[in-house]
């Protein structure tokens, strides 16, 4: 009972939608088919509809990382933690409860005079970047993300390195580019 401030009850509701046929539609189609040995019940004959599908789940949420990390270090004779994100490692220390007694912190492995960290608002055709969503599924953004990475490879020597928020998103891009060429 130690721990009971460090969780919380949680009630989830999920809500989903599924794509149902309707008897009706289905039979419908049948009517006009059963002189067709076979046939395929077509896409442009049945309508589906979508039927709302609410979920409930209890859950039970640890809001402190040093409930879990206290047992595993208790178990273990030396636990390592690598990251190049860890720092600085005194809020880790606080957040996980626990010192750790050796400690390294090495510099960074890219020099300052080598990093650039910028945002685009537009790309080199003055194309908008807006990458939510809606507008990754275009082909106008695809390409204008791909004109900004050729022209980064063509300014930049000794090579670049882009990071995008998925990798989903770096599929269809690929995708897209080796059909565009």
């Amino acid at each position: 009972m130690c721990h009971l401030s460090d969780y919380r009850v949680v009630l989830v509701e999920t809500m989903g939608y599924e794509k149902q046929l309707t008897k009706e539609s289905i039979t419908d189609h049948k009517k006009s088919t059963e002189s067709k040995m076979d046939a395929w019940i077509s896409k442009k004959h049945v309508k589906p509809h979508f039927v709302e599908n609410k979920q409930l789940s209890l859950n039970f949420w640890c809001l402190n990382p040093s409930v879990v990390f206290s047992q595993l270090a208790s178990m273990a004779h030396c636990v390592i933690l690598m990251s190049g994100t860890l720092s600085p490692l005194d809020s880790l220390e606080a957040e996980l409860n626990v010192q750790f007694p050796l400690r390294l912190e090495a510099n960074h492995v890219i020099s300052n005079t080598r990093l650039l960290v910028t945002t685009l608002s537009h790309g080199p055709n003055g194309t908008r970047l807006c990458a939510t969503y809606q507008h990754q599924n275009t082909y106008t953004f695809q390409d204008e993300i791909g004109a900004v990475v050729v022209n980064a490879c063509r300014l930049v020597p000794g090579g670049v390195l882009c990071f995008l928020p998925s990798y989903s998103l770096l599929d269809k891009l690929i995708q897209r580019w080796e059909v565009r060429g």
